[in-house]
Protein backbone atom coordinates (compact mmCIF):
# COMPACT_ATOMS: atom_id res chain seq x y z
CA UNK A 1 0.00 0.00 0.00
CA UNK A 2 1.21 3.49 -0.79
CA UNK A 3 0.71 6.31 1.72
CA UNK A 4 0.89 9.89 0.45
CA UNK A 5 1.84 12.84 2.65
CA UNK A 6 1.48 16.36 1.30
CA UNK A 7 3.49 19.16 2.82
CA UNK A 8 3.51 22.84 1.91
CA UNK A 9 6.18 22.46 -0.76
CA UNK A 10 6.34 18.75 -1.55
CA UNK A 11 4.43 15.48 -1.67
CA UNK A 12 5.99 12.24 -0.46
CA UNK A 13 4.72 8.77 -1.29
CA UNK A 14 5.79 5.86 0.93
CA UNK A 15 5.34 2.14 0.27
CA UNK A 16 4.27 0.21 3.41
CA UNK A 17 2.77 -3.18 4.23
CA UNK A 18 -1.02 -3.30 3.82
CA UNK A 19 -1.56 -3.91 7.53
CA UNK A 20 0.57 -0.88 8.43
CA UNK A 21 -1.10 1.21 5.74
CA UNK A 22 -4.58 0.43 7.07
CA UNK A 23 -3.42 1.34 10.57
CA UNK A 24 -1.91 4.65 9.37
CA UNK A 25 -5.03 5.55 7.40
CA UNK A 26 -7.24 4.77 10.42
CA UNK A 27 -5.00 6.81 12.76
CA UNK A 28 -5.10 9.76 10.35
CA UNK A 29 -8.90 9.54 10.21
CA UNK A 30 -9.20 9.40 14.00
CA UNK A 31 -6.80 12.32 14.43
CA UNK A 32 -8.74 14.41 11.91
CA UNK A 33 -12.04 13.63 13.68
CA UNK A 34 -10.57 14.43 17.08
CA UNK A 35 -9.14 17.75 15.88
CA UNK A 36 -12.47 18.63 14.29
CA UNK A 37 -14.38 17.71 17.46
CA UNK A 38 -12.00 19.72 19.66
CA UNK A 39 -12.34 22.87 17.57
CA UNK A 40 -16.14 22.58 17.48
CA UNK A 41 -16.52 22.00 21.22
CA UNK A 42 -14.37 24.84 22.50
CA UNK A 43 -16.12 27.26 24.79
CA UNK A 44 -15.25 30.87 24.14
CA UNK A 45 -15.97 33.48 26.78
CA UNK A 46 -14.97 36.59 24.85
CA UNK A 47 -18.51 36.91 23.50
CA UNK A 48 -19.94 37.57 26.94
CA UNK A 49 -20.18 41.03 28.42
CA UNK A 50 -18.58 41.33 31.82
CA UNK A 51 -19.27 44.41 33.95
CA UNK A 52 -15.70 44.64 35.14
CA UNK A 53 -14.16 44.12 31.71
CA UNK A 54 -12.45 47.19 30.28
CA UNK A 55 -14.07 46.84 26.87
CA UNK A 56 -17.34 45.14 27.71
CA UNK A 57 -19.13 46.94 24.89
CA UNK A 58 -17.72 47.40 21.42
CA UNK A 59 -18.81 51.04 21.10
CA UNK A 60 -16.67 51.95 24.15
CA UNK A 61 -13.69 50.41 22.40
CA UNK A 62 -14.43 52.24 19.18
CA UNK A 63 -14.71 55.55 21.02
CA UNK A 64 -11.37 54.89 22.75
CA UNK A 65 -9.71 54.25 19.39
CA UNK A 66 -10.94 57.25 17.47
CA UNK A 67 -11.43 59.74 20.28
CA UNK A 68 -14.42 61.99 20.68
CA UNK A 69 -13.51 64.64 18.10
CA UNK A 70 -15.87 64.96 15.14
CA UNK A 71 -17.03 61.34 15.26
CA UNK A 72 -20.45 62.27 13.99
CA UNK A 73 -19.00 63.99 10.94
CA UNK A 74 -16.27 61.54 9.91
CA UNK A 75 -17.48 58.14 11.09
CA UNK A 76 -20.08 57.57 8.33
CA UNK A 77 -17.37 58.06 5.69
CA UNK A 78 -15.05 55.67 7.52
CA UNK A 79 -17.75 53.01 7.69
CA UNK A 80 -18.64 53.53 4.03
CA UNK A 81 -15.00 52.80 3.14
CA UNK A 82 -15.23 49.33 4.73
CA UNK A 83 -16.02 46.15 2.82
CA UNK A 84 -19.71 45.12 2.80
CA UNK A 85 -19.06 42.14 5.12
CA UNK A 86 -17.32 44.45 7.59
CA UNK A 87 -20.20 46.93 7.46
CA UNK A 88 -22.64 44.09 8.09
CA UNK A 89 -20.64 42.90 11.13
CA UNK A 90 -20.61 46.42 12.57
CA UNK A 91 -24.36 46.67 12.00
CA UNK A 92 -24.97 43.40 13.84
CA UNK A 93 -22.84 44.50 16.82
CA UNK A 94 -23.83 48.15 17.18
CA UNK A 95 -27.31 48.48 15.73
CA UNK A 96 -28.79 45.05 16.40
CA UNK A 97 -26.93 44.74 19.72
CA UNK A 98 -25.92 41.16 19.07
CA UNK A 99 -23.09 39.43 20.92
CA UNK A 100 -19.96 38.16 19.23
CA UNK A 101 -20.59 34.63 20.41
CA UNK A 102 -24.02 34.56 18.76
CA UNK A 103 -22.64 35.90 15.47
CA UNK A 104 -19.82 33.33 15.60
CA UNK A 105 -22.30 30.49 16.10
CA UNK A 106 -24.42 31.76 13.21
CA UNK A 107 -21.42 31.93 10.86
CA UNK A 108 -19.86 28.68 12.07
CA UNK A 109 -16.61 30.28 13.24
CA UNK A 110 -15.01 30.84 16.62
CA UNK A 111 -15.69 33.90 18.71
CA UNK A 112 -12.00 34.69 18.40
CA UNK A 113 -12.44 34.93 14.62
CA UNK A 114 -15.20 37.51 15.08
CA UNK A 115 -13.01 39.43 17.54
CA UNK A 116 -10.17 39.39 15.03
CA UNK A 117 -12.47 40.71 12.30
CA UNK A 118 -13.60 43.52 14.60
CA UNK A 119 -9.99 44.42 15.41
CA UNK A 120 -9.26 44.70 11.68
CA UNK A 121 -12.33 46.91 11.25
CA UNK A 122 -11.26 49.14 14.14
CA UNK A 123 -7.78 49.50 12.64
CA UNK A 124 -9.22 50.48 9.24
CA UNK A 125 -11.50 53.05 10.86
CA UNK A 126 -8.64 54.43 12.91
CA UNK A 127 -6.46 54.78 9.79
CA UNK A 128 -9.28 56.48 7.95
CA UNK A 129 -9.89 58.96 10.75
CA UNK A 130 -6.23 59.98 11.19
Amino acid sequence: MKITYTFSEETIEIEVLDSWGELIVEMDRLEKNLNHKETRNLFYTDGYDFEFHEFAYEHDYLAAIIGEESIEERLPDAIAALEPQQQELLHKIFFEGRKKIDIAAEEGVSCAAISHRLEKIYKKIKLFLK
